[in-house]
């Protein structure tokens, strides 16, 4: 069975939502290591970028789990830096309702910004696919598991 995949990714594209995590102080000081720095020192950084990492992962979990368990299993999202070089989660529903649940999910600032990082349509399109080949397109579980 075909689905209309453009139609449905327009839906997700207007029903864009993102939260915001600012990035730990220990990044945020480490992120300016000057040329020349000693291994340590860039050895500290990339635990620095691996813990805020898992971090934003962990609260990206949470918010899924809440979402499901709200009856919001229809959605796709993509972790990404916002402009001014914070985590941003990018969440795009099937479901408008969703919107006004997220912000009560989170202690992350949330925006209605439009991805800068990636092709939201591409992505979307991608991950609909794939969905659809792996006939999850439809019914109750959730899409949110289909990773790249």
């Amino acid at each position: 069975m075909t689905h209309d995949i453009s139609g449905l990714a327009d839906t997700l594209l207007r029903n864009h939502i993102t939260v915001n995590f600012p990035r730990s102080d220990a990044l945020s000081e480490l992120a300016q290591l000057p040329e020349g720095s000693s291994d340590s020192e860039r050895r500290q950084l990339e635990y620095a970028i691996a813990a805020d990492n898992l971090i934003v992962r962990m609260n990206r979990t949470l918010i899924r789990i809440d979402l499901s368990a709200a009856g919001h299993r229809h959605f796709l999202d993509r972790i990404g830096i916002n402009p001014a070089g914070d985590w941003a989660i990018h969440f795009y529903f099937a479901d408008a309702a969703a919107l006004a649940v997220l912000p009560g999910l989170t202690d992350g600032t949330i925006s209605r910004d439009n991805p800068v990082e990636h092709n939201a349509k591409a992505f979307i399109e991608s991950r609909l696919k794939r969905l659809e080949r792996s006939n999850r397109l439809t019914g109750r579980g959730s899409w949110w598991d289909v990773e790249d």
